[in-house]
């Protein structure tokens, strides 16, 4: 993967250079010391993500689930931005408290990822757009945006108050 990460960071590289801007090289992965959803670590994937910064060839780490101080440190070394998206699921799902406790290990950006999860969730649009506001999402207060009661409860078998992300899968 090292070479592959190497022949990309060179093609976006010469074709910034003939665009005139800059063009990123970009991952999305685990901490290195956490296995991934498919087994391993990072660096038992293949994927050895402290050399890639170390080398300069990436511009920016999106981790998955997890700090990690030693790749952070890297990145402010090598100029690479560090990104996390706190996760879906469990203790680990996005919410203030994992905003907040990401801002409290040094996290500065965050990214979102799949459609039918927490952004399905009305509740959570409000807070969502206001992350970014360290205060705000340490000290959020959801009871204003609580979903009220409606009539409607299913569309399609699907219970509006969980989500409505079969809709969005099928064009809805």
């Amino acid at each position: 993967m090292t070479e592959f990460i190497r022949g990309a960071r060179r093609v976006l590289d010469e074709v910034s250079e003939a665009r005139g801007q800059h063009l990123a090289l970009s991952i999305w992965a685990w901490p290195t010391g956490q296995n991934v959803w498919m087994g391993g670590t990072p660096i038992q994937e293949g994927l050895d993500i402290k050399a890639w910064i170390a080398e300069g060839l990436l511009d920016d780490v999106i981790f998955q689930e997890g700090t990690d101080a030693e790749c952070q440190e890297l990145c402010k070394q090598h100029g690479c931005t560090f990104t996390l998206f706190t996760g879906y699921r469990g203790d680990r799902a996005m919410s203030p408290a994992t905003v907040s406790g990401a801002y409290e290990a040094g996290v500065e950006r965050f990214a979102f990822w799949d459609l039918p999860h927490r952004q399905m969730d009305p509740t959570a649009w409000a807070w969502l757009r206001r992350v970014g506001h360290r205060d705000e999402m340490a000290h959020w207060d959801p009871s204003p945006y609580a979903i009220r009661r409606t009539q409607l409860h299913k569309v399609g078998g699907a219970d509006v108050l969980e989500s409505l992300d079969q809709a969005a899968f099928s064009g809805g």
